[in-house]
């Protein structure tokens, strides 16, 4: 089964969930606010892997550089990676996160 992201019109909160696909579009409330209204993402797919009996979904950085990669972007914490170079206060990719 695919990982699918929402969008809620109501509280602007996106939330991923684990559903098979003939249910991706079935109409479910937000779990942040409750009552708003999810919207089905177009994102990247997503893959699961199985490693040590654990299971996790794969980020796009991930997907693209591979679980092992070293260097800027990697450690936890930092805003730049694979996929973006953040620069700083004025980036207008963090600006807007």
């Amino acid at each position: 089964m695919p990982i699918y992201d929402y969008f809620c019109s109501s509280c602007f909160e996106t939330s991923s969930r684990f559903l098979p696909m003939a249910q991706r579009h079935e109409p479910s409330s937000c779990p942040h606010c409750t009552n708003g209204q999810l919207q089905l993402q177009i994102t990247a797919p997503r893959s699961l892997q199985f490693k040590d009996s654990l299971m996790r979904a794969l980020t796009p950085q991930q997907q693209l550089a591979g679980t092992q990669a070293q260097g800027p972007g990697m450690q936890s914490g930092i805003r730049s990676s694979v996929l973006h170079n953040c620069k700083g206060p004025s980036c207008s990719v963090c600006a807007t996160a």
